[in-house]
């Protein structure tokens, strides 16, 4: 028999042998049957399901099952009240944490009256917390982290009605706290982050809310998602950045163009190369013309667009812009952060690669998709621009 192929012939196989008479003393634990099948419902229903197909005809072993439906009647029941006191909450939640001597402590105390007395959701507190570790004389973490299980809990009781102005403010709440790239841990604290805007994230690409006003917000989530790899996700909120920020700052504002570098970005790792290379140019000359060529030589987001637009060219083989747009950047970067800086010895080792690579021939420099026509003469008319 093949149980990896058929799982209907799975439940049977696991049946026949409870009922085997030498088989006793077994418990079965039917979790979460909350969807029963009741009569009068259409046959072959995928919504609500009939537990006792998946039960053994023995009775020489016991069936426990959780739901939290009051139409399922089966066998004897108990039905489980909330705790009548705090101090039997904090014994629940001292045995599932593992955690000893916490009747005094005030963050546990808090913790257990903020559930209400529901034993499941101190048991689901309880296993949660027993993985995350001491932290100093607090009982629970001052992170971001929730248990999906305790999460779900919270918006079934707490909020049972959708509130269109708080999921705004939960948005807000996070894209507050991305952090930028060069904070310790910063890739970590983003997944922390991720899973709080997962669930209110979809309804701003579902048009379901609307973040007119807070392109900051749009931004900030596009870059959030673009750091962990959601890049659809982050191409619609960085497209309504810049929506927003072209009607409300202008085209050529130093912020609407930090967002259209992150779409070249965001595009040269979804492989649209020539729509990265349009966005790349526009923000490099949208700089020259917003701070003018000398103040653009030391402004980071443009040294940072042109390191970019360097590893754009260098990935198409044109290896003389991509020479250009590095030792644009290496001059930039060694007046701002100095020679010894990162970002200097990065730009470095490039151009000794470039130095290394096989020379580039008739067929390299034939026009691309990822090489649109005027791109060189535009560039041209930037660099001199800078050097006047």
């Amino acid at each position: 028999m093949d149980l990896d192929g058929d799982l209907d012939q799975v439940v049977e196989a696991v049946k026949a042998w409870l009922d085997l008479p030498k088989n006793k003393r077994w418990l079965i634990i039917y979790d979460n049957y909350d969807n029963p099948k009741l009569p009068g419902d259409a046959e072959g229903s995928t919504v609500t399901v009939d537990v006792l197909q998946f039960l053994p005809r023995s009775d020489h072993g016991s069936v426990v099952i959780t739901t939290r439906s009051s139409q399922v009647r089966l066998g004897h029941r108990i039905h489980v009240q909330k705790l009548p006191s705090v101090q039997d909450g904090l014994e629940v939640l001292s045995n599932t944490s593992g955690r000893k001597g916490i009747q005094d402590d005030l963050d546990a105390i808090a913790l257990v009256k903020e559930l209400d007395g529901l034993p499941l959701a101190l048991s689901i507190a309880g296993a949660y917390l027993e993985h995350t570790g001491p932290f100093g004389s607090k009982f629970g973490s001052r992170g971001y982290s929730v248990h999906s299980c305790v999460h779900a809990w919270m918006v079934f009781v707490l909020n049972k009605k959708w509130d269109k102005s708080m999921a705004i403010l939960a948005l807000t709440c996070v894209a507050a706290e991305v952090p930028s790239a060069d904070k310790k841990d910063w890739w970590l604290l983003e997944r922390r982050l991720l899973r709080h805007v997962t669930r209110q994230g979809h309804l701003v690409v579902e048009d379901k809310v609307d973040l007119e006003g807070l392109d900051w917000v749009s931004h900030e989530l596009g870059r959030l998602y673009a750091n962990q790899d959601k890049l659809a996700q982050a191409e619609v909120m960085f497209i309504r950045a810049l929506q927003g920020k072209e009607e409300a700052l202008g085209p050529d504002h130093t912020s609407t163009l930090d967002t259209v570098n992150n779409l070249g970005i965001l595009y040269k790792n979804q492989g649209k190369l020539a729509e990265a290379e349009k966005m790349y140019a526009r923000a490099l000359q949208g700089y020259v013309n917003a701070l003018g060529p000398e103040l653009v030589s030391s402004y980071l987001p443009a040294l940072n667009t042109m390191s970019a637009f360097g590893d754009l060219f260098s990935q198409t083989d044109r290896k003389d812009m991509a020479k250009a747009m590095y030792n644009r950047a290496l001059s930039g970067y060694t007046t701002v952060q100095g020679p010894s800086s990162e970002r200097c010895s990065e730009i470095e080792g490039r151009l000794q690669a470039l130095q290394i690579m096989p020379g580039e021939t008739e067929t390299q420099h034939k026009p691309t998709e990822a090489k649109p026509l005027g791109t060189k003469s535009r560039l041209q008319r930037i660099f001199r621009r800078l050097k006047a």
